[in-house]
């Protein structure tokens, strides 16, 4: 007898396949700007945020990954083992800042 073929796909859809992700524009303003000067100037950025982002990722830790990837691309053995090190230990302190941050929401009367 033939058999049907067996699909094994998912019933439920991923996160990053049903949500979309959200474009954000926010302000920057150069680091020479002064407070008073900043009502003038309107540099703004477009930055992505995917649905499975973690919420402790942040600008250092994108470096890291680059920096990591770069090394990887290079071929240096060396290079990529320091830079693989280097990545772990600012995943830690991300996750370690993301937690106070947290816990300190916890601890203040703020709900917010």
């Amino acid at each position: 007898t033939i058999r049907p073929p067996l699909f094994l796909t998912p019933k439920y859809s991923p996160l990053i396949n049903h949500v979309r992700p959200s474009m954000k524009t926010i302000k920057v303003w150069p680091a020479g700007a002064d407070s008073v000067l900043q009502d003038s100037i309107t540099t703004t950025k477009r930055i992505t945020t995917y649905p499975n982002q973690k919420p402790w990722m942040n600008k250092e830790v994108r470096l890291l990954l680059k920096a990591r990837n770069t090394a990887f691309r290079s071929g240096e053995a060396q290079a990529y083992s320091t830079a693989r090190t280097n990545l772990r230990r600012g995943i830690k302190k991300a996750k370690h800042t993301y937690k106070r941050k947290i816990e300190g929401h916890f601890s203040s009367s703020d709900p917010r």
